[in-house]
């Protein structure tokens, strides 16, 4: 039997789609739009063939993301899937493997992905982000927001509407940590067949700095023949809170139409008992964890901004990409840091996945420790480059 992990082209469409269509249950009458996509993103994607029968694929999707301030190259994992027949013979594991080793080489700092299953993912030495939480209110709830003077919000469409979204987009991207920067191409394939509804809310200069993208379905309660009025919220940003109260206000108009509201609470709405009134207990449901890793130490940390010079030297070790085990001199000097393999000793060693949650803020020394992730000595100050913080990773993949 002759094994192969390669790059998957276009001609490799059928391909994927069989391996792919049946893990995500993908119906039938999707498959020709599906196809249609592939052109766009089968070279994202690498397949495992089994005498040229592909029984595993996985995709690759390049986006930067904003690390403490810093955009950085990071590989979204998704649609890993195997056909059934393959299950349990470690395809995707070696899938997997082939796909990290090929990132670092192309220089990718990190990598982020949504798991079927944690634990396959941690023996990989992806390490579990915290959870974000997704709210359901009903409109009604936005009662007391009010539409500042000036601030209009509409309904858009076209070319220009998709390129209001973006730039709003970006701009949130910019200034928050975890978030994550689409390509060209990933714009494309989102809004190469869109349906969503897209609003937003202009200043009264008409500049547009804030947006819904939504999709709606249903009519009121209560009567056989009404479907509940829903809006699923697919991404809503802002620029600043009076655009945020617009985007609300618009919301709360649906009222005598829409019973329910779903929207994922990213870390810049951690204010949102503010909006809500007359309530109890607002309905929050765990969103998709995601996890990350560090996929080149080096490239990773380097330019991070730090609040006081030092320097450390910490080893650290990786047993899936053995090229990041070694010792690093980690050095903060006029507020930056910079990051260099170095062949000396260090008496504090890091595992990448204590790396990882050191990078992005999401253990304490403590829990590190207790996770066995960190040991040795280890100087305060890297805990206060390394602020706790929430990533938000925005991107659905």
């Amino acid at each position: 039997m002759t094994s192969e992990i390669r790059r998957c082209s276009s001609s490799d469409k059928e391909q994927i789609l069989k391996v792919v269509s049946y893990a995500y249950s993908i119906p039938e009458a999707s498959h020709e739009r599906f196809l249609e996509r592939l052109e766009i993103i089968a070279d994202e994607f690498f397949i495992h063939l089994l005498d040229e029968e592909a029984t595993a694929a996985s995709r690759l999707i390049p986006f930067q993301q904003n690390i403490r301030g810093v955009m950085k190259k990071m590989g979204g994992i998704g649609m890993v899937a195997s056909v059934p027949e393959y299950r349990r013979e470690g395809f995707v594991r070696d899938l997997m493997l082939h796909t990290l080793n090929e990132i670092k080489k192309e220089g990718y700092a990190v990598s982020t992905l949504y798991p079927f299953k944690d634990t396959f993912y941690s023996a990989l030495s992806y390490v579990k982000m915290p959870m974000i939480f997704m709210m359901q209110v009903d409109p009604k709830r936005f009662s007391r927001v009010r539409k500042p003077d000036g601030y209009t919000a509409s309904r858009e469409k076209g070319d220009d509407a998709i390129k209001a979204w973006r730039s709003i987009q970006e701009y949130v991207i910019m200034n928050t940590h975890g978030t994550v920067l689409r390509t060209n191409k990933r714009w494309q394939e989102l809004t190469g067949t869109m349906r969503s509804n897209i609003v937003l809310a202009r200043n009264s200069k008409g500049q547009a700095e804030g947006v819904i993208v939504y999709a709606i379905k249903g009519y009121g309660e209560g009567h056989s023949w009404a479907e509940t009025g829903q809006i699923s919220i697919i991404e809503i940003y802002w620029k600043n809170l009076k655009a945020r109260d617009t985007l609300l206000h618009f919301l709360y108009k649906h009222e005598d139409q829409i019973m329910n509201i779903k929207m994922v609470l990213g870390t810049t709405m951690d204010d949102y008992y503010q909006w809500i009134s007359d309530f109890h207990t607002p309905k929050m449901e765990p969103h998709i964890i995601s996890m990350a890793r560090i996929v080149d130490v080096e490239s990773s940390f380097s330019g991070i901004a730090v609040p006081s010079d030092g320097e450390i030297s910490i080893q650290i070790t990786d047993s899936i990409l053995a090229d990041n085990t070694g010792v690093y001199r980690f050095t903060g000097k006029d507020g930056l840091l910079v990051v260099q393999k170095v062949d000396e000793k260090s008496d504090t060693i890091l595992t990448i996945e204590g790396a990882t949650a050191l990078l992005y803020g999401t253990l304490s020394e403590e829990q590190l420790r207790h996770l066995d992730w960190l040991e040795g000595t280890a100087p305060s100050y890297i805990f206060d480059w390394f602020s706790r913080k929430t990533p938000w990773l925005t991107e659905d993949f």
